[in-house]
């Protein structure tokens, strides 16, 4: 069974708190600064007519093919709007391209207020003036998930 993220297992980002925020939809996001190597407009894909409905498919950033995933798929939020950007992040399995539909931005994570009742997601967290979930980018992009879905 999947495990939750609790308070006291939470990553290090509550304590430095700087983070990318990301629109997926009308849902907003953060994922941890230190996990992102760049943020870039959405490039040209190559669709992977065989894969899972996760990856939007291949692109070349800087030399390196990396796959990108739609998020909205990944989080099971249904279709939503066409992404426009790609936050470009290192997790356990290697290099991924998160898509988003807007233009990220930094910030930092104020006070929790709200618990994670999803895998891959921290918890809820005051950020400027929105409230975003922090994803927890090694729970949620493994090979073991993104296979599956």
């Amino acid at each position: 069974m999947p495990q939750i993220a609790r308070e006291d297992t939470a990553p290090d980002v509550e304590q430095n708190g700087e983070v990318v925020v990301l629109m997926i939809g009308s849902n907003v996001y953060a994922v941890r600064a230190t996990d992102v190597r760049e943020v870039i407009p959405l490039p040209e894909i190559t669709p992977l007519p065989t894969s899972a409905s996760v990856f939007l498919g291949l692109c070349n950033v800087r030399g390196d093919v990396i796959p990108i995933l739609d998020m909205s798929a990944l989080l099971g939020l249904g279709a939503g709007p066409a992404a426009t950007h790609a936050v470009v992040v290192r997790v356990a399995e290697g290099e991924a391209g998160l898509s988003t539909t807007n233009v990220p931005s930094f910030s930092t994570l104020g006070e929790r207020v709200g618990e994670a009742s999803v895998p891959g997601q921290v918890g809820a967290y005051r950020c400027a003036d929105a409230i975003v979930t922090l994803l927890d980018l090694d729970a949620l992009v493994t090979r073991r998930r993104l296979d599956a879905e």
